[in-house]
């Protein structure tokens, strides 16, 4: 709930600092479209399908959160000043592939308070209900559901293949 209110506060700021500026790139005064929608929330870029934007927001999400409980793990040395570090570095790298890799296709949720805050605050403001009918609810299963999935299929693969036997919950099950 807070990291939901502070996506919604997130873009409530941004709006009112390019209020202006979106009235002009819209035309005019109150016009809103999914055309600048897409500063504040993820929407798919046309070409691609959305079982293919599922899947590159649950890849996404399940590298960031490797990266998070690999790193978290109680059996690693890491020094705790270097965790903030990694952390950057694993969403620069993400990041990065913004323009030339995975996640240009499908706008970089990976948070579902990330997508879904910064949506509601588009359908406060004005914004059409095409911000959520959008490509057949594309933010419940691409903003939502596909980061959930893919966190849940990291925290997996950790315990898995990275945890020892007395920290891991799959294999004391086994």
């Amino acid at each position: 709930l807070a990291q939901l209110l502070g996506g919604f506060v997130g873009a409530a700021l941004v709006y009112g600092t390019y209020f202006h500026a979106i009235d002009i790139f819209e035309g005019g005064a109150g016009i809103r479209t999914l055309r600048t929608a897409g500063l504040f929330s993820a929407y798919s870029i046309g070409y691609m399908t959305n079982v293919s934007a599922f899947f590159t927001e649950l890849l996404a999400t399940a590298m960031l959160v490797l990266v998070i409980v690999a790193l978290t793990n109680n059996t690693n040395t890491a020094p705790p000043a270097l965790f903030p570090i990694a952390i950057f570095i694993a969403m620069l790298g993400i990041g990065i592939n913004t323009r030339i890799g995975i996640i240009s296709f499908s706008g970089f949720a990976m948070n579902p308070a990330r997508d879904f805050g910064p949506r509601l605050l588009t359908a406060a403001v004005g914004y059409p209900g095409a911000v959520f009918s959008f490509r057949h609810q594309y933010w419940l299963w691409n903003g939502i559901i596909a980061p959930i999935v893919g966190a849940q299929l990291a925290v997996a693969l950790d315990d898995i293949f990275l945890c020892q036997e007395k920290d891991s919950l799959v294999l004391k099950k086994l």
